[in-house]
């Protein structure tokens, strides 16, 4: 008698580590990233690594926590995003206790701006709308008051925190709609978005302006965001219309590198 004999069972694949954590907007990293790079370059202290760290690992923790709360996901993505959660949630506490041992909480007094605008974000991150410009908007702010926050752990006054946590904001606002307006334009020949995107560019040069005349900022900074905002009017010329989305993003990348260089170099002079 010859025993029937079952087929294999096919073997789950493994999800790659990449697709568990590493966000899908690749706008997404320079909004993050960069505000806690410039933390670290200006106003490097244990305690402001300690917050990089948070900032990252909470970063990074955004799509396994949606993974792991997804009932409809199979196990094996469930399970291994669970985990990867929980590495991200200790290596965050890890750094909140390096950041707060400095100069205890009240030092991280500017985090308190970025409460109500990252409670925005996750509300519209829960929405499955993460990728509109209100939340990469409201994201963006949130993540100003990093680098603020670096500065008050290095001993920085309060003034000179805010003005630093602002050249963020000068940079990262008129960015989100300056790219989606590129975006748009190319897409639907709809240049509303990106005009927008460049008045915005212009009110940041102004805005810098009155900082650096009273050396709230070095004048290095107003010229950063001077060269932000001819960035922006080249982005609009027909030259820049035919851009595919990651020729743009890649751009905008390697901008956002050089403004924090110019950055870096100019609060180094103050030293």
């Amino acid at each position: 008698m010859s025993a029937t004999a079952c087929p294999p069972t096919a073997a789950l694949p493994r999800p790659r580590a990449r697709s568990l954590f590493l966000p899908k907007e690749h706008g997404s990293w320079s909004l993050t990233l960069e505000p806690v790079a410039l933390g670290l370059l200006v106003a490097p202290s244990l305690g402001a690594g300690g917050l990089a760290l948070v900032a990252t690992s909470l970063f990074l923790a955004r799509r396994p926590v949606k993974l792991a709360l997804d009932l409809d996901a199979p196990a094996a993505r469930r399970l291994p995003a669970a985990g990867t959660v929980a590495l991200f949630g200790a290596l965050a506490t890890a750094g909140f206790v390096l950041a707060v041992q400095p100069g205890g909480f009240t030092a991280l007094w500017p985090l308190a701006f970025a409460l109500p605008f990252a409670g925005m974000f996750a509300l519209f991150d829960a929405q499955g709308l993460g990728r509109t410009a209100f939340a990469e908007i409201a994201g963006a702010t949130a993540y100003a008051a990093i680098p603020a926050a670096c500065a008050t752990l290095a001993g920085w006054s309060s003034p000179a925190a805010l003005a630093l946590g602002s050249l963020v904001l000068l940079r990262s606002v008129p960015a989100v709609v300056l790219v989606r307006g590129c975006l748009r334009r190319r897409k639907y020949d709809d240049t509303l978005v990106a005009r927008l995107g460049v008045f915005l560019a212009a009110a940041a040069l102004i805005a810098v302006m009155p900082l650096a005349l009273t050396h709230a900022v070095p004048p290095l900074a107003a010229v950063a965001v001077a060269l932000l905002f001819f960035r922006s009017l080249w982005f609009v010329t027909p030259a820049a219309r035919t851009w595919s989305a990651k020729r743009l993003g890649l751009t905008e990348a390697v901008i956002g590198i050089g403004y924090l260089g110019l950055l870096a170099l100019a609060y180094a002079r103050l030293r």
